[in-house]
This record gives C-alpha cells, sequence and structure tokens, in this order.
C-alpha cells in the first residue's frame, strides 16, 4: 500500500509535535552520537530547528530551548510501514500486512478532519480493511493505479490510530519485502 508523507514540512510543525508532548528542551550529548552519524544529525537540527539557536553548545554538548507555538493536528507513520521511497516526481511507503497511522488532536475538543489518501497496491488489486481507533470503518478496494479514500472523522483530543490490513506480495527484487 503505497502513499504520501503525513506530516507537513516546517518548523512549526515541528515545534507543535514537541509542544505536545511537553518536549521543552533538546539535548545532544556529542560523545554519545557515533561520529559517521554526527553530519545526518546535524543536518535534522537544521531542517526541524531551522531558526532555533543553541542555548549552550561546546564540543560534548549542544542544549536547545524549545519555544511554544500554536498547538496544531499532526500525523505520522507507526508500526508496518517501510522507509519512504522516491522518485523526481513523487514519494510514498509500501506497507506490510498491517499498518498503523497515529493522528494527534492536541485541542481539548473534538476536531473535524479530513483525511485524503492514494495509494496503489503492489502487485494485484487487492480489498484494504480499515479500522478508526478499534472501530471496522470499511474495504478499500485498491488497484495498480491509484486509488483514492477520503475519511472524515470528527478526531478526539489525543491520539487516535487508523488501521490498515491488506494481504502482502513478495517483493520480485533483492530485498523480498512483503508489500502490499
Amino acid at each position: 500500500l503505497g502513499n504520501y508523507t503525513l506530516i507537513p514540512s516546517g518548523k512549526d510543525n515541528a515545534l507543535a509535535i514537541f509542544n505536545t508532548y511537553d518536549v521543552r528542551h533538546v539535548l545532544i550529548h556529542w560523545s554519545d552520537i557515533p561520529s559517521r552519524q554526527r553530519k545526518t544529525l546535524r543536518q535534522a537540527l537544521a531542517e526541524v530547528l531551522p531558526d532555533i539557536r543553541p542555548i549552550f553548545e561546546d564540543e560534548n554538548l549542544t542544549a536547545y530551548r524549545i519555544p511554544e507555538v500554536k498547538p496544531q493536528t499532526f500525523a505520522f507513520f507507526r508500526t508496518g510501514w517501510y522507509t519512504q521511497e522516491y522518485d523526481q516526481q513523487r514519494r510514498w511507503r509500501w506497507m506490510t500486512e498491517r499498518g498503523e497511522i497515529m493522528i494527534n488532536n492536541p485541542h481539548p475538543i473534538p476536531q473535524p478532519m479530513q483525511l485524503t489518501l492514494k495509494a496503489q497496491s503492489y502487485t494485484e488489486t487487492s480489498d484494504v480493511r480499515y479500522s478508526f481507533n478499534q472501530t471496522p470503518a470499511g474495504i478499500w478496494h485498491v488497484t495498480r493505479n491509484t486509488s483514492i479514500l477520503t475519511l472524515y472523522v470528527l478526531l478526539p483530543p489525543g491520539e487516535s490510530h487508523i488501521w490498515f490490513e491488506a494481504p502482502t506480495s513478495t517483493e520480485q527484487a533483492f530485498s523480498k519485502r512483503d508489500l502490499s
């Protein structure tokens, strides 16, 4: 089951996620980071915290204070999804037999939400069963061409979960992943 990234990019989204989980500081203990991963971590910090300067920095420790921002709903992939893949025109993730998307409503009251997903089956048309917060919600007929599902939900405060289940086929490439 292929689809597109759910989390909007940008500094405010990352800060809203930190705020939702009461993360007020980010501390990097450089001696705990393997040297081969430090460049990647610096790039990730620049992307997630682009306008935020460290409140402390030396060769061993970098500390950031996370500012408060307006709460916003966000979503991300949890279990059952492979790493994002891409070409020049699009990005996607394949799903295993069962994949979860977590959506967080940081507001104290339910919020109406529209979630539109695009998918293609790996080898053949399949029916994808989906549920919202452990309640069966429907079956999505997914073909090798792009199939679209639009969900309209009243999102309760806190974390909600959408689960997708579909049969898999073994990838023909070297990795032999089970893809749906």
